[in-house]
């Protein structure tokens, strides 16, 4: 146990906000522990396939950081000891594995809307290329550290989530900034972009019948045909008016994604053919290539907050351009700044309200008189 000690207080004393430290130096001490060829860190993705994102091996075995792995071959070939593992893992070249749950604790967006909710955020699988036995105490130190190991993981996950809520704020702000001083076309024209608001390939804003592109977008056409188009499978869509929207766009994922291995077919008994993940990495792209990485809800609700603010600042402007002004009074512009800042105000309790942090308001007295819902 005194390895084990040793390598959770190694894994607490690791430099905050870098996940990738954390995974690799996991499977780094998994590894010494037991004395595999090769360790990883698999992560799940929602539609439960995996990726490799963390490995520790030796000099002998072609690496796998990176790869993704389908469904279909994570779930039963990781964590269900039968035959069909056993084929699968001698097929890579491995006779002796290992797997390890890492479990964090959940959240909101994972349907559960409890707070101590667990989920299995991935696996940590070790192989060998000869026969070895875990002994019942080593086996029990893993599960030990993989739970210090989830315990850290989940604070890391924490800190990413509250960084991309203060970049998302802090992009809408200057955004709205831009709104209230400049044309909305500031926001595709200028920088800070909406492209910076979400993770993206393109995006474009249709405002008054015209068509500001930018980065990897459809053409103008294919914008009024719900982007018919081959660069672009994936997009996100904002209201705002009957004639003005908001587009973002995504490319395939074949573009991004090295996928290490195909579905799992059970008619393929007996004739030899190996199942290396490299060995069916064309028939497995095929079925993925038509697809965008999937549009997350925190991304999501960054666009729909978006979408309020120009809802109001576009009223606005159509309101005050159906006037027939000759002289503009000071007032008014201040009314009209006033309700545009009140539009920002609702979206910025809105976003208190979600954030996943404790947030209290205090008065000029220092007295508390306001919280989310975290703080209860």
């Amino acid at each position: 146990m005194s390895l084990v000690n040793w390598a959770i207080s190694h894994l607490q004393s690791l430099p905050g906000g870098d996940i990738k430290l954390l995974c690799d130096t996991v499977v780094q001490s998994v590894r010494e522990l037991n004395g595999y060829d090769r360790v990883m860190v698999y992560k799940f993705h929602e539609d439960e396939h995996g990726k490799v994102v963390a490995e520790s091996k030796i000099p002998d075995v072609d690496p796998y950081l990176g790869l993704h792995y389908p469904s279909t071959d994570i779930p039963q070939a990781s964590r269900a000891p039968h035959g069909c593992h056993a084929q699968y893992m001698a097929n890579m070249g491995s006779v002796a594995s290992l797997a390890l749950d890492v479990i964090i604790n959940g959240n909101d967006e994972d349907g559960g809307g409890g707070r101590n909710l667990m989920r299995l955020w991935g696996l940590v699988v070790g192989h060998h290329t000869s026969a070895r036995c875990v002994p019942f105490p080593l086996r029990y130190a893993c599960e030990f550290l993989m739970q210090a190991f989830g315990l850290q993981l989940n604070m890391e996950l924490q800190l990413a989530s509250q960084l991309s809520e203060k970049h998302v704020l802090r992009t809408q702000t200057l955004l709205c900034d831009m709104l209230l001083r400049d044309s909305p076309t500031g926001i595709v024209t200028q920088s800070p972009s909406i492209m910076d608001l979400v993770r993206c390939d393109g995006a474009a804003l249709y405002y008054q019948g015209k068509y500001y592109p930018l980065g990897v977008t459809p053409i103008g056409e294919q914008i009024r045909i719900l982007c018919k188009g081959d660069a672009v499978c994936g997009m996100a869509v904002a209201y705002v008016t009957p004639k003005d929207f908001l587009f973002w766009f995504r490319s395939h994922t074949g573009k991004e994604i090295k996928w290490g291995g195909a579905k799992h077919h059970t008619d393929h008994k007996g004739d030899g053919i190996k199942m290396h993940p490299r060995s069916s990495f064309k028939a497995f792209l095929e079925v993925v290539k038509s697809r965008s990485l999937p549009w997350e809800n925190a991304k999501m609700d960054a666009i729909h907050s978006l979408q309020l603010i120009l809802r109001d600042s576009f009223r606005s402007a159509a309101a005050s351009n159906s006037k027939a002004i000759v002289q503009v009074q000071a007032g008014d512009l201040k009314l009209q700044g006033m309700d545009e800042l009140s539009s920002v105000a609702r979206e910025r309790v809105r976003l208190i309200e979600i954030a996943i942090a404790p947030i209290f308001a205090v008065d000029v007295e220092g007295h508390i008189n306001g919280w989310n819902a975290k703080s209860c």
